[in-house]
């Protein structure tokens, strides 16, 4: 990449950088899968069992995916210790990556600065991606679709080069890919082959070394390490089966019942405008005048809307299922941007200037927007589902004396679990185990009830509705439970 190419990079940078990193590590860990993933990476970087993913000090039979990204938040928390950031900077790494891979490629490919400066832009301010559950937190979704986008346009590269190069490295992506996420990562792969019988390349690739040693790659690294974890924990293949194959496509999972159109109505709500411009860029598979742009946006086309009718397909539906297309999604909307500002009159015209300042406002709107959801999450920390972690972090701050503290849970708190863990002054504590002058955190009104029902205690603190009671001893005492509490 040479110098002036250098500088486009850097403008993509500069564009990217507070959207992803800006309040990383402000919010507490959240509910569900980052809480889950936190926990996964914790115990591992504690107990060093690299091949078994645990929770709560067990086999992890829920969150059966290989452990591509926990190895990453383990080696995040060695360099940057045990704190959010740790856990949220490799999905942000890889939002990077992405976007600076997005930039390469449309430079090698096109040579336009244009078109490959708006590609990372436009996916920046796309609020399906730079958001809680996406490239905000420490979950699976980021570091996924870099690996997709990069499997993707690598594939592409090698339909229009021929270059081993670009088939192995589709293979190691790949495989990455699945190291990641399993079977998720293999949802691009019928329209990546349709597209090579279309173009007639599926000889071509079948008779090549660069195919075989990739396939042997990836069955060493993708069956090995399935085969690896069932040899260590028995019953995980059984789990994957019920959890990934079968569980979430045939079955509903948690409740998480959509409408079968739900995807295509997300895309719409987290952004119509963008929606819009992904349409002009598919429609420029058969309107541009550029025949390496109507074959870069067919091929888009279908992979995106290949990925989004087979996910459709499926029972369980969740919003940031969609995450991989939106790298996709971007290049067609900047393939659209690129047909409008181009070719650009060689004398002032103004109706192309105010073309180029209203789309300059349009996208400051966006990214201003993304901005306020960055600087300014919208998840209130004070409610009483966050407050509890509030209070702990608090406590870990040194601004509140958690040392004698028990936490209270009896619903499904990962959360919870996670500050437990990192947080030396508290643990989690059954209802019956209090001793006297300890304090007791409960977020629920029924914990609460159960607390003052068991034990003569006062309530020391109300922490937007999570109460903090100090313990003085059982209410109705036998001479056993008296003796506990000495």
């Amino acid at each position: 990449m040479n110098l002036k190419n250098l500088w486009g990079a850097l403008i993509v940078l500069l564009i990217i950088a507070l959207p992803v990193f800006g309040h990383l590590s402000e919010l507490a860990i959240q509910t569900w899968d980052e809480s889950r993933l936190a926990v996964n990476a914790f115990e591992m970087f504690k107990t060093r069992n690299w091949w078994v993913t645990t929770f709560m000090w067990q086999p992890d039979m829920w969150n059966t995916k290989p452990p591509l990204l926990i190895w990453l938040q383990v080696a995040s928390l060695k360099i940057f210790g045990i704190n959010e950031l740790a856990i949220r900077i490799p999905s942000a790494i890889a939002a990077v990556i992405t976007c600076l891979f997005m930039y390469w490629f449309l430079v090698k490919r096109f040579q336009n600065k244009l078109l490959a400066i708006a590609a990372p832009a436009i996916l920046i301010v796309s609020e399906g991606y730079t958001r809680l559950h996406g490239i905000r937190t420490g979950d699976y979704d980021a570091l996924l679709t870099m690996f997709t986008t990069m499997y993707i346009l690598y594939f592409y590269l090698y339909l229009k080069e021929f270059k081993p190069r670009y088939l192995l490295l589709t293979a190691v992506t790949l495989t990455l890919a699945c190291l990641t996420k399993g079977i998720h990562a293999l949802i691009f792969m019928p329209a990546l082959l349709a597209l090579a019988i279309y173009y007639k390349r599926l000889p071509r690739i079948l008779t090549s070394w660069a195919f075989y040693t990739g396939l042997v790659f990836f069955i060493v690294i993708i069956p090995g390490y399935y085969l690896l974890r069932e040899y260590h924990n028995p019953g995980y293949l059984a789990a994957v089966a019920q959890n990934e194959l079968g569980g979430r496509f045939f079955g509903v999972l948690e409740n998480h019942r959509e409408p079968a159109e739900f995807y295509f109505m997300w895309l719409y709500q987290s952004g119509a405008m963008w929606l819009l411009l992904y349409a002009w860029g598919m429609n420029m598979s058969v309107r541009s005048k550029s025949e390496e742009i109507r074959n870069l946006a067919a091929y888009l086309t279908v992979a995106a809307l290949s990925f989004l009718v087979i996910i459709s397909f499926a029972e369980t539906k969740l919003f940031w299922y969609v995450i991989p297309t939106y790298p996709l999604l971007s290049i067609l909307a900047a393939i659209a941007v690129h047909s409008i500002f181009t070719p650009v009159p060689k004398s002032k015209d103004k109706k192309y200037i105010i073309l180029v300042v209203s789309a300059v406002i349009v996208y400051l709107l966006a990214y201003n927007n993304i901005l306020n959801n960055v600087l300014k999450p919208q998840v209130n920390k004070y409610d009483r589902l966050n407050a509890i972690i509030e209070y702990i972090k608090e406590g870990m701050a040194g601004k509140r004396d958690i040392r004698k503290a028990g936490i209270v849970y009896g619903e499904y708190q990962q959360d919870i679990i996670w500050y437990e863990h990192v947080c030396d002054g508290i643990s989690y504590k059954n209802f019956q185990d209090f001793k006297q002058g300890e304090h007791a955190i409960v977020r629920t009104d029924e914990a609460a009830a159960v607390i003052r029902d068991m034990y003569d205690c006062e309530l020391v603190h109300d922490h937007y509705g999570v109460k903090i009671y100090e313990i003085n001893g059982w209410k109705k005492k036998t001479e056993t439970e008296a003796d506990t509490l000495k």
